[in-house]
């Protein structure tokens, strides 16, 4: 015969992972700030408006869990039936971070519709594979109001959980790797630009990957530790990460936009010749803009070329890339690949 479980093992888990939720909380407040006061004032609406929405549901977030914790604790402590049944804070929490996942997700997939040159395919997928895991994330709390305790709650939503987490992995999974294979795609060549595009390839594997990997640990938790609260526990942390990912992605273009500029010069040493100093302005535009995402528009760069009517002393035939190479003397500055898109109507 299975021993009753006591308090301590019912809410223990949840206890501590929610104090380390609360700790996360922390750090999205300290980001919404640095937000607001850097790279807040310059931002569209849209991002705005995100920033408000998850700021909003997070706080709402961290209330419901402080009511969950108060009740199982402190106000029901001891009392074994009624840790039994599921408080109504409980499935307001799994709706809020359904809400949450939505909203992160939906500005990475924006990031994926630019920098794929808005391939509708890809895109539709992504998006058809956030709606279905929407739908699972929906039906669950929905479960939690109808089954009343938690016993009868994972006897009845084992297939949806289960659906609901996968998809969620899937989804973290999908849009990292896709973000990555743009990211690599857009590599230059140039020392410090490619220092670039690797350090926001690092940030999203650390925060795709880290968020599917919770993924995967609150269904396993789920399914093995059935008599505790632990699931519940890690939904709180899972919550916190996401939010921590869209606002650390936001708030990285400061630190990359003053990182010092870098130079690109060309070697001219197979010339000889006095050169007409042409001065050309062009508007360049990259994929990592997207990346570190924002709203404001372009600038203008100025690249000097000097071209000359001499002679090669290579006789090797020279494709036309190579030629402009050789011919061209350029000073590329690094800032134009860190401002934003334009902005946007929203």
């Amino acid at each position: 015969m299975a021993s009753i479980p006591t308090a301590a093992e019912v809410v223990g888990g949840f206890f501590v992972l929610a104090f380390v939720a609360f700790a996360l909380y922390g750090i999205v407040l300290a980001q919404v700030y640095e937000y607001v006061f850097s790279n807040g004032p310059k931002d569209s609406w849209y991002l705005k408006g995100n920033v408000i929405a998850i700021t909003f549901f997070e706080t709402l977030h961290t209330c419901l869990a402080l009511h969950f914790i108060y009740h199982y604790s402190i106000s029901k402590s001891g009392d074994l039936p009624e840790l039994a049944r599921i408080i109504w804070s409980g499935p307001a929490t799994v709706l809020c971070e359904a809400i949450m996942v939505v909203l992160v997700h939906s500005f990475y997939i924006r990031r994926i519709w630019i920098m794929s040159g808005q391939n509708k395919w890809l895109v539709g997928m992504l998006i058809s594979l956030l709606i279905t895991r929407t739908a699972f994330s929906i039906c669950t709390p929905v479960l939690m109001y109808i089954r009343m305790y938690w016993v009868a709650f994972r006897d009845s939503a084992i297939f949806t959980v289960s659906m609901s987490l996968s998809l969620l992995a899937a989804a973290d999974f999908a849009i990292s790797s896709t973000l990555i294979f743009y990211l690599w795609r857009s590599r230059t060549g140039h020392g410090r630009t490619d220092h670039l595009i690797r350090t926001l390839m690092a940030y999203c594997v650390n925060s795709g990957f880290i968020t599917m990997i919770f993924s995967f640990l609150i269904l396993i938790m789920f399914l093995v530790s059935t008599h505790t609260l632990i699931f519940g526990g890690l939904v709180q942390v899972t919550s916190k990460l996401y939010a921590n990912s869209f606002l650390g992605s936001l708030n990285m273009r400061r630190y990359l936009r003053e990182q010092p500029d870098t130079t690109t010069a060309i070697n001219l040493s197979t010339f000889h010749a006095s050169a007409t100093r042409n001065t050309a302005t062009t508007t360049m535009r990259s994929d990592v803009t997207a990346a570190v995402g924002g709203s404001r528009p372009l600038k203008h760069i100025k690249i000097y070329q000097e071209t000359s009517s001499t002679a090669y002393t290579d006789t090797t035939p020279i494709s036309p890339k190579s030629e402009y190479s050789n011919r061209t003397a350029g000073v590329i500055s690094r800032s134009s690949y860190l401002e934003p898109y334009p902005r946007e109507k929203v």
